[in-house]
């Protein structure tokens, strides 16, 4: 309750951002079929022309994943679990795609902390 006194915060001003948030941003559901502490978050910077074909592709995973193209590079998300195997497969489903140049290069980073309400 504190935070809303020391923001100015009150309930009309959170129905009314509440109400009008598709006018500055998207509303994203996320699907964690084991649970989301089972899911190893992933980010892909991915520097290509087709963003539809990883879209299509990497929408396909039984999880899931976030695309948003900045500049060169589209942004994609990726909730995958913890197996190396997961892992490794997305890996090589990226490097196959740059060796038939369809993509022209890629980097990932695994976020090892974030913030999941109780």
């Amino acid at each position: 309750m504190c935070v809303l006194k020391e923001s100015g915060a009150y309930n009309d001003k959170i129905m009314n951002w509440f109400r009008t948030r598709d006018q500055f941003g998207y509303t994203i559901t996320m699907y964690f079929p084991n649970g989301e502490s089972t899911y190893q978050c992933m980010l892909f910077a991915i520097e290509t022309k087709n963003d539809s074909l990883l879209m299509d592709l990497f929408s396909e995973l039984p999880t899931s994943v976030v695309f948003c193209r900045v500049e060169d590079f589209v942004l994609m998300t990726l909730y995958i679990p913890f197996l190396y195997i997961a892992q490794s497969m997305v890996r090589r489903i990226l490097s196959l795609l740059q060796k038939k140049e369809l993509i022209d290069s890629y980097i990932n980073s695994i976020i090892e902390y974030s913030y999941r309400p109780d």
